[in-house]
């Protein structure tokens, strides 16, 4: 049986749409070189965004470490097509754009204070707020997809006898449960900011440098694992679905 986290399904989910764009009948070939152009152009307008908005000529250090870390994943991601010849450049695109948003999602989380403010795309408290309530029903919806997907069982998988059978349940129901408890944790913790033992004096969805080290942390996971995805078949004697294109 397979176990899915949210960053496994962001990584998988570029495979999954390149190779059914492929095999449809006839390949949808415009679609996915349409599809491959926008996700790279949209990685460079925000990666261009963040360098304008999220950084100044003096302080603000740690805003352009985080965003040129995040450049270079792009970039060697695409020089990994190149090198793989399963890493397309749906999935990479795909990769890189979720990569920005979690860097742009962790710039905004970061606290405005006297010494430093780094932050110049969003002035005013009223437009910050709808930027935390957008961020959030994204976290919302993808905390309670995982949670669902994660505990559902998948017929004609060869390890699960037990979603094979007809009559058994369609999801697994203590994985499942599970699932819903770390969601709402989750959930929860965004909520306070993921912050311990200090009460914020005002509502403050999604703040602090807690929440913003953790969405990074995140970011470079979600790098090592679609990174582990191109190295895995010519480290490891397995058959990946997504590396189908390897030669054996």
């Amino acid at each position: 049986r397979r176990v899915h986290g949210q960053l496994a399904y962001i990584v998988q989910l570029g495979y999954h749409v390149n190779y059914a764009w492929l095999d449809a009948s006839p390949p949808r070939m415009g679609a996915l070189m349409l599809s491959s152009a926008l996700l790279y152009g949209l990685n460079v307008i925000m990666v261009t965004l963040m360098y304008v908005y999220y950084t100044k000529p003096s302080g603000c250090g740690l805003n352009v470490a985080w965003i040129t870390v995040t450049l270079m994943f792009f970039v060697v991601f695409t020089v990994a097509i190149k090198v793989f010849p399963y890493a397309s450049p749906l999935p990479t695109g795909l990769i890189a754009v979720y990569l920005s948003f979690l860097c742009w999602s962790a710039l905004q989380s970061q606290p405005q204070t006297a010494t430093y403010r780094c932050n110049s795309l969003f002035g005013s408290s009223a437009s910050e707020r709808w930027i935390q309530f957008l961020s959030l029903s994204f976290v919302f919806v993808t905390i309670a997809y995982t949670a669902f997907a994660s505990g559902s069982r998948e017929a004609g998988d060869p390890f699960d006898d037990v979603a094979n059978d007809p009559g058994s349940l369609g999801y697994d129901p203590w994985f499942f449960h599970l699932m819903l408890v770390l969601a709402v944790c989750s959930a929860t913790m965004s909520l306070s900011n993921w912050e311990v033992g200090k009460t914020a004096e005002q509502l403050s969805v999604d703040k602090g440098w807690a929440s913003a080290w953790l969405k990074i942390a995140a970011q470079w996971c979600a790098a090592l694992m679609f990174v582990w995805t191109l190295v895995a078949p010519r480290c490891t004697d397995r058959v990946y679905w997504w590396a189908r294109d390897e030669d054996v």
